[in-house]
This record gives C-alpha cells, sequence and structure tokens, in this order.
C-alpha cells in the first residue's frame, strides 16, 4: 500500500521517517512504525492522539523504539505484527 503523503506529515516527524532502514521497503517500514505506536499506545491505555508525540527514537532490527520502549514487530503472510513486551 502506498502511503498518502498527508498520512505521513500527520503521523511522522521527519526526525521518526529519517529512521527508516535504508535499502528496505518504505512502505512497509512505515506500516512497521505505525503500527509500533499504535501499540505503545494501547500500552499505555490510550489511543494515538497526538501520533507526533510518539517519538520513534530507534530501529534495531525488527524492534522499533517508541519513546525509548521497545516494540517488537515481524511480517506474517503479508501482515505487519506490532506487540509490546
Amino acid at each position: 500500500a502506498v502511503h498518502p503523503d498527508t498520512f505521513l506529515k500527520v503521523a511522522f516527524t521527519e526526525e521518526d521517517l529519517a529512521q527508516l532502514p535504508a535499502n528496505a521497503d518504505r512502505d512497509e517500514w512505515i506500516t512497521r512504525l505505525w503500527c509500533a505506536k499504535e501499540a505503545h499506545a494501547k500500552q499505555a491505555g490510550e489511543g494515538i492522539t497526538q501520533p507526533k508525540s510518539l517519538k520513534i527514537t530507534a530501529i534495531e532490527a525488527e524492534t522499533i523504539f517508541v519513546n525509548e520502549t521497545p516494540i517488537h514487530t515481524i511480517r506474517h503472510d503479508g501482515w505487519i505484527i506490532a506487540h509490546t513486551s
């Protein structure tokens, strides 16, 4: 799926997008970033009302750190799954 520019502008900061792995499927990784933000918000018992306040602080392999919290992501049968520990 192609992510419209309006979604990218609302959902991510430039710093978030700068974390995207080089030579990776951009659409897949944008989906991973969004799923990681959602998982982080749900872990906190909240929804995503201000997505840019959920900062992508690092990516290590398939683990995305949102506000320093590790969120594990995988691709399975064409789906992106994100979960907290």
